[in-house]
């Protein structure tokens, strides 16, 4: 991504498909308490929450918030349209989730802040 006189411009030709393996990452558990027999299956929601739409606004926020300021330190809100298009882009085109049960499920829940942030820096 490059940008000058605060246009934005983006060719992810020649970048290789980001690849995210999200196996590690547990979505459903089993709570349980030592004092007693209770137990209760727990699954994360996020996933189920999330929409495609939501994914690639957050990624466009942090991109604004992280790396797009003027000297000062003030966000360049101007740019967020164009953000969110390379946003949009890398999203449908650049990332693969690694043999996921359900694709579309795992693609949203990596969306996470913390799985996105560990997984681009």
């Amino acid at each position: 991504m490059e940008y000058g006189d605060d246009e934005l411009t983006h060719d992810f030709s020649a970048v290789e498909n980001f690849e995210i393996d999200l196996s590690d990452l547990p979505i459903e558990t089993q709570m349980a308490s030592v004092v007693s027999a209770q137990k209760e299956d727990m699954a994360s929601e996020i996933a189920d929450e999330l929409r495609d739409q939501e994914v690639i606004y957050r990624l466009a926020q942090w991109l604004l918030n992280e790396k797009f300021m003027d000297d000062d330190g003030n966000r360049k809100f101007h740019l967020f349209p164009a953000l969110r298009h390379i946003a949009e882009v890398f999203y449908t085109t650049k990332i693969r989730i690694a043999d996921p049960m359900d694709s579309a499920k795992w693609q949203q829940l990596w969306a996470s802040p913390l799985v996105y942030k560990k997984a681009l820096f």
